[in-house]
């Protein structure tokens, strides 16, 4: 196993022990974990040996997650966060009250889904349909909502030289991570879609592996119970893993040809991401849609520029409430279309049962 490899497998296998520390019985893992290890390395021989690492690295992931547990390590890193993000949470609670006074109150209440993952506005009715239309993972600040602001950012800044594009996107990034305020979601979200860019990018899939395995390890070490009981974490690496990895399948099965571009590309990835995220919707919200894939490729497409002229009509408003009404105007006609396939659809997967 060559050191690559080996990374990749003990970032999963660290993961997934925080992950098996959050269920009832964690000290009976963790000893089962450490048995596998002495096991190993009785039973294995020399070239394998290093293979008895991974039940050990599986035990201090469990170990892990139960020390940082604790009460006190709780209050510490949540007494640390609470101050250094607070300028930046000011900052977005003012540009959300610009955002819903520029728009409609079931607009705004979207807008401010999808840019902050703020759900506070939504009805109930309207959570339903989200659910029940497959598109609830587009409020949910996951490194979807990062990839498409790189993606506009990328598109806006064109005419720069290949050289260039990334420092303007990574500045795109923490400009939006600092409005945003820079949450432990923001801040996953911004690293998912930077590594789905990277992977899309990327002439070989073999590259992503390591920097995915890093982001994993990193975020759980930052908050290890985010891997069992934040649905979001779930949702954003397995959306990115159904992109990187099943969609090129996707692609040839359909397509017959290495990179389809356009709606043929966003239909595989759509389609792709639908398949890999299908078994933790499963578990997180017990219900999903095998069509949902139809209502995500009608709004996929907007989204990026629901976002852009909802986040810029409220910076706009700082200025002139003149200068914020053409974008309010377009930022409203998109968010409307987007409400309206989201209850359409909800509507028809209710009547037929899908």
């Amino acid at each position: 196993m060559g050191r690559r490899a080996l990374f990749v497998w003990s970032s999963a296998c660290f993961c997934t022990g925080c992950a098996a520390g959050a269920l009832s019985r964690p000290g009976f893992i963790f000893l089962a974990a450490i048995a596998a290890f002495f096991i190993a390395v009785i039973f294995l021989r020399t070239p394998r040996r290093i293979m008895a690492l991974l039940p050990l690295v599986f035990a201090l992931g469990c170990f892990y997650f139960s020390v940082r547990s604790l009460p006190s390590f709780s209050r510490e890193r949540d007494m640390a966060e609470s101050a250094a993000i607070r300028p930046f949470f000011l900052m977005k609670e003012r540009l959300s009250l610009n955002i819903k006074g520029n728009l409609s109150p079931s607009s705004s209440a979207l807008a401010l889904g999808i840019l902050f993952g703020d759900r506070s506005g939504f009805s109930g009715r309207f959570k339903e349909d989200l659910e029940r239309s497959g598109t609830t993972h587009i409020v949910a600040l996951s490194g979807f909502n990062i990839t498409v602001v790189i993606s506009f950012i990328g598109a806006v800044f064109f005419f720069l030289a290949p050289r260039w594009r990334p420092a303007a996107i990574t500045t795109g990034i923490i400009i939006f991570v600092a409005v945003v305020g820079p949450s432990a979601s923001v801040i996953r979200a911004a690293i998912m879609g930077a590594l789905v860019v990277f992977a899309k990018n990327s002439g070989r899939l073999v590259d992503i592996k390591g920097p995915i395995a890093f982001a994993a390890l990193a975020m759980v070490i930052h908050d290890p119970s985010a891997i069992a009981l934040d649905a979001g974490f779930s949702l954003s690496f397995l959306a990115l893993f159904g992109i990187v990895f099943i969609s090129p399948k996707i692609k040839d099965l359909l397509f017959k040809k290495e990179n389809p571009g356009g709606i043929k590309s966003a239909f595989a990835e759509c389609l792709s991401a639908e398949l890999a995220v299908a078994p933790a919707l499963m578990v997180f919200f017990g219900s999903v849609s095998w069509f949902s894939f139809i209502p995500n490729l009608m709004i996929i497409w907007s989204v990026p520029f629901a976002m852009a002229f909802s986040f810029a009509s409220g910076l706009a408003s700082f200025v002139s409430e003149w200068l914020a009404f053409p974008l309010s105007v377009a930022a409203e006609s998109l968010l409307s279309y987007e409400i309206w396939v989201i209850n359409f659809f909800a509507r028809y997967f209710q009547y037929f049962g899908f």
